[in-house]
């Protein structure tokens, strides 16, 4: 809410350093873009923020975000169940005790517009990746 408020009340370095416009962008680089769990509960939140929420391209940044994680979470763990069969002779293909997918569940708390955003581009990274 306040990277939005900073935004429509153009409080940036333009009228005093470290202003909140610069001060609430850190904290998004820092603290939600990198961890799929707040990045879906503030994309949550943008719901009520529209349209600021997009024209500070929050939204976008926590699309991607999200659509980065997961691949990079589902990768990893493709790559572990791959480890784990070969190591595991006595119990093959043993499930790993948390789901790799558990953010999929996460994302049913979105609107349909959102859902459909972060589908998309997870699935556009897939098809990226699987051209490498």
């Amino acid at each position: 809410m306040l990277r939005c408020v900073a935004h429509f009340l153009e409080m940036t370095e333009e009228y005093a350093e470290k202003n909140m416009e610069t001060r609430t962008e850190a904290c998004v680089k820092e603290t939600v873009l990198p961890n799929i769990s707040k990045s879906i509960s503030v994309l949550h939140r943008c719901e009520t923020l529209l349209p600021a929420a997009e024209e500070t391209n929050l939204v976008r940044r926590l699309i991607n975000a999200i659509a980065n994680t997961a691949c990079k979470e589902q990768l990893t763990s493709g790559l572990l169940k791959l480890d784990h069969n070969f190591t595991a002779k006595g119990a093959p293909n043993m499930e790993p005790e948390t789901p790799a997918d558990w953010w999929g569940k996460a994302l049913t708390v979105l609107i349909l517009d959102f859902l459909q955003r972060v589908l998309s581009r997870v699935l556009n990274r897939i098809y990226m990746i699987s051209k490498i």
